[in-house]
Protein backbone atom coordinates (compact mmCIF):
# COMPACT_ATOMS: atom_id res chain seq x y z
CA UNK A 1 0.00 0.00 0.00
CA UNK A 2 1.19 3.52 -0.78
CA UNK A 3 0.95 6.38 1.68
CA UNK A 4 -0.01 9.81 0.38
CA UNK A 5 0.36 13.09 2.25
CA UNK A 6 -2.91 15.02 2.23
CA UNK A 7 -3.10 18.67 3.28
CA UNK A 8 -4.91 19.13 6.58
CA UNK A 9 -7.73 21.22 5.06
CA UNK A 10 -8.53 18.54 2.49
CA UNK A 11 -8.24 15.78 5.08
CA UNK A 12 -10.79 17.55 7.29
CA UNK A 13 -13.20 17.94 4.37
CA UNK A 14 -12.78 14.27 3.47
CA UNK A 15 -13.55 13.28 7.07
CA UNK A 16 -16.67 15.44 7.16
CA UNK A 17 -17.98 14.18 3.83
CA UNK A 18 -17.21 10.53 4.54
CA UNK A 19 -18.92 10.80 7.95
CA UNK A 20 -21.97 12.30 6.25
CA UNK A 21 -22.03 9.40 3.80
CA UNK A 22 -21.48 6.84 6.55
CA UNK A 23 -18.28 5.44 5.06
CA UNK A 24 -14.71 5.42 6.26
CA UNK A 25 -12.37 8.16 5.12
CA UNK A 26 -10.20 5.53 3.45
CA UNK A 27 -13.15 4.13 1.48
CA UNK A 28 -14.20 7.63 0.49
CA UNK A 29 -10.68 8.48 -0.70
CA UNK A 30 -10.33 5.24 -2.65
CA UNK A 31 -13.68 5.69 -4.38
CA UNK A 32 -12.90 9.34 -5.17
CA UNK A 33 -9.60 8.33 -6.77
CA UNK A 34 -11.20 5.50 -8.77
CA UNK A 35 -13.95 7.84 -9.98
CA UNK A 36 -11.41 10.50 -11.01
CA UNK A 37 -9.23 7.96 -12.85
CA UNK A 38 -12.25 6.68 -14.81
CA UNK A 39 -13.17 10.23 -15.83
CA UNK A 40 -9.60 10.90 -16.96
CA UNK A 41 -9.50 7.66 -18.99
CA UNK A 42 -12.83 8.56 -20.64
CA UNK A 43 -11.50 12.01 -21.50
CA UNK A 44 -8.29 10.55 -22.98
CA UNK A 45 -10.33 8.09 -25.08
CA UNK A 46 -12.60 10.89 -26.32
CA UNK A 47 -9.60 13.06 -27.18
CA UNK A 48 -8.06 10.18 -29.16
CA UNK A 49 -11.32 9.59 -31.00
CA UNK A 50 -11.69 13.28 -31.83
CA UNK A 51 -8.11 13.39 -33.15
CA UNK A 52 -8.82 10.36 -35.33
CA UNK A 53 -11.90 12.08 -36.79
CA UNK A 54 -9.89 15.27 -37.41
CA UNK A 55 -7.25 13.28 -39.26
CA UNK A 56 -9.77 11.38 -41.34
CA UNK A 57 -10.11 12.27 -45.00
CA UNK A 58 -13.21 12.55 -47.18
CA UNK A 59 -12.76 8.97 -48.37
CA UNK A 60 -12.75 7.77 -44.75
CA UNK A 61 -16.06 9.55 -44.12
CA UNK A 62 -17.61 8.06 -47.25
CA UNK A 63 -16.48 4.58 -46.21
CA UNK A 64 -17.90 5.17 -42.72
CA UNK A 65 -21.27 6.23 -44.16
CA UNK A 66 -21.44 2.97 -46.14
CA UNK A 67 -21.18 0.97 -42.92
CA UNK A 68 -24.12 2.74 -41.25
Amino acid sequence: MTTVAIPQKIKKEMQEISAGLGVSTNDFALNAILYYMKRIKDRINLKSEMEAWENAGVEDFLNFEKTI
